[in-house]
């Protein structure tokens, strides 16, 4: 979990926990704003940094020995301060998504969804039509699918995020809270929403249909809690 300016972890699967600071090998950017764990290498941890006008914004850094050391972050994407989301794909780890709220007028024009296939080296902007990613989830079934949610559109991409495709037209789907997407197994896959409940697809993201009806309560909570 994040503590700025470094963050939380817990090396005995949740019986302590202790703050770890950040220590980078060049100082600069800010704390971290996300912290992903490499799924195939638990001592590795990959973090998204806030940034300066320097650096630039949306900064990755790794560590390689559980967050005690980080490497020289990489210059940021970002030309303005991003409500940002990192995304590693688990079955290509170098694989890395971002996506950002961008909050101010003079970045609009600016790439909102990047993805970057060497550990955040580099960005390359992802082109959605219409629309703006809010939740990014690779499959970890089945290399090179993935699955997106927009403000007004659900997408797949089958080349790891190269091009999409809109598999759903949802606006009722979305409020402020809703689009989290979680994976069951290589077909099956669910969607929530704040207004319309829990969508389901059985063909790997291809189809979708409503499984539910939307809840009293005003939130649903991560959908990635919910999946057994």
């Amino acid at each position: 979990g994040l503590r700025p300016p470094g963050f939380v972890r817990t090396l005995d699967r949740g019986a302590t926990w202790q703050h770890q600071p950040l220590l980078l090998d060049q100082p600069g950017p800010t704390g971290l704003v996300d912290i992903e764990v490499d799924p195939t290498d638990p001592l590795h941890y990959i973090g998204l940094l806030g940034g300066t006008h320097e650096t630039g914004y949306g900064v990755v850094t790794s560590s390689s020995d559980s967050g005690e050391h980080w490497s020289e972050p990489f210059p940021g994407p970002f030309l303005c301060p991003p409500d940002g989301e990192l995304v590693v794909d688990p079955l290509q780890p170098e694989s890395l998504y971002q996506k950002a709220e961008l909050r101010f007028g003079a970045c609009q024009n600016f790439c909102s969804n990047l993805r970057s296939t060497d550990s955040g080296q580099s960005w390359d902007c992802m082109h959605l039509p219409g629309d703006i990613l809010r939740h990014i989830q690779p499959s970890p079934f089945e290399r090179g699918v993935v699955l997106g949610a927009g403000y007004l559109k659900l997408f797949r991409s089958a080349d790891s995020g190269v091009s999409w495709t809109t598999v759903a037209e949802r606006p009722s789907y979305l409020s402020s809270n809703g689009g989290d997407i979680a994976w069951s197994d290589a077909h099956t896959a669910y969607v929530t929403s704040d207004a319309a409940g829990i969508y389901a697809s059985f063909d790997a993201g291809l189809t979708w249909s409503a499984r539910s009806e939307p809840p009293n309560q005003p939130q649903i909570a991560r959908l990635a809690n919910l999946i057994a």
